[in-house]
């Protein structure tokens, strides 16, 4: 894939071209159709010298936006996906979910792989919207994470989790991620059962009277037992950790009656 937006583009696959079928700004559009090289080189001229004033960066901007999703410009923005330069992966990013989020749906197996690779990349903007596209591109987004998971050190998995935990179709991954998070939570590392604790929190407290997860409730003595051993760890961020997963409790309990 091209890392910058060309002089004439087609599409980002071998094979895939572009076509727009009806008319105006919301044409159903497909990627696998006759080539119709179009001129987007405009769009070079983003994000321009370090020297532009904020208000000529933000026209630059609004301009690319407003004419997202015209194909061409759509499979640019795709392009720019693995651009060098991070502010144009955050603006392809932004852009994208702002104004083609059914065409990202559409192209979920295209779009998936790309996206879990600008999970793990450096910019905290870009991997954050790169976890909301995961999203947008529902199960192809999920299938993604799951493999990540799997093919991560533990610094990648501890995003991949996070990510899964915002994913709109996270019910759908009790599957792999309930015996992931227990076996997590049983790790003699606390800062890895630490975070599977979180997890389970914010699975049960975001998701009451659902099933997929409700085995996960067996678990909450480890769980408790966890927040004592790092309220006791000497560590001032593990102890405060342990401080809030005490208060979780007693409000679940509380709530649970």
């Amino acid at each position: 894939m091209a890392r910058s937006a060309s002089g004439r583009w087609a599409s980002a696959e071998a094979g895939q071209v572009q076509r727009v079928v009806g008319a105006g700004s919301d044409v159903e559009y497909s990627t696998r159709m006759s080539e119709v090289p179009v001129d987007v080189t405009w769009m070079e001229a983003f994000p321009g010298p370090s020297a532009l004033t904020k208000d000529e960066s933000h026209k630059r901007w609004t301009a690319i936006a407003e004419r997202a999703r015209e194909p061409a410009v759509y499979e640019a923005l795709i392009a720019w996906l693995g651009d060098d330069d991070d502010r144009r992966r955050f603006l392809a990013l932004f852009v994208l979910i702002d104004n083609c989020k059914d065409w990202m749906h559409r192209d979920g197996k295209r779009l998936a792989p790309i996206l879990l690779g600008l999970l793990f990349d450096n910019s905290i903007p870009v991997y954050d919207r790169a976890a909301w596209g995961l999203s947008i591109v529902g199960e192809a987004g999920l299938r993604a994470l799951e493999t990540g998971y799997e093919s991560h050190d533990w610094v990648g998995r501890r995003r991949v989790l996070w990510a899964t935990l915002r994913h709109s179709l996270v019910l759908q991954s009790a599957r792999w991620l309930t015996p992931t998070l227990v076996g997590l939570l049983g790790s003699a590392e606390l800062s890895k059962a630490q975070v599977a604790a979180d997890a389970i929190k914010s699975l049960l407290q975001d998701n009451p009277g659902r099933s997929e997860f409700r085995g996960l409730r067996e678990h909450l003595p480890r769980i408790r037992e966890l927040a004592a051993e790092l309220r006791a760890s000497g560590e001032e961020s593990l102890s405060d950790d342990g401080a809030r997963l005490e208060s979780w409790l007693r409000a679940f309990d509380a709530r649970d009656g």
